[in-house]
């Protein structure tokens, strides 16, 4: 009598495994393009809660600015850190964005690693300033009204509007 073999050959599992191994090869760049479009969105998302809380502040403004020509809240980019600022009336002279302080922050967010914040001629972006009515406004050439494009390597751009 003949025994029944059992278990697999060599052969069945090397033949597995190469397939295995070549699924895997074409469906890493298909992870990676899937991972970078999460961080644009998720990117372009914090970039949207900043603008509208920055809008929020400078239309509650607790730093009583009256001028509607001057800046009452600031939305900054130092790095890969988003941060809200809030402006107080100056005693004298005009209201101004201090990006660099740390005084005046009230809120904060970390952009992913591989975002890229561009205004949409495609420049960096470094802040937007808002004034009382919750309008983007110039502050001394430092401070954008353009808007503003997210990108995340090859992923399209996406744009984010001020307004």
């Amino acid at each position: 009598m003949k025994r029944a073999m059992q278990g697999f050959s060599l052969i069945e599992l090397m033949v597995t495994l190469a397939l295995m191994a070549f699924l895997l090869f074409l469906g890493a760049p298909l992870t990676s393009a899937w991972n970078d479009g999460a961080q644009q969105q998720t990117a372009a998302s914090l970039l949207r809660e900043g603008i509208g809380r920055a809008k929020a502040q400078a239309l509650r403004n607790p730093g009583g600015v009256v001028n509607a020509e001057e800046p009452a809240a600031a939305l900054c980019q130092i790095d890969q850190t988003l941060s809200l600022h809030r402006i107080n009336k100056p005693n004298s002279g005009t209201a101004s964005v201090d990006c660099s302080s740390s005084a005046t922050v009230i809120w904060t967010a970390q952009l992913p690693s591989k975002a890229t914040i561009k205004l949409s001629d495609d420049s960096n972006f470094t802040c937007s300033a808002f004034n009382n009515r919750g309008l983007p406004i110039t502050t001394g050439g430092t401070c954008s009204i353009m808007d503003i494009n997210v990108t995340v390597t090859t992923q399209d751009a996406i744009n984010v509007p001020l307004i």
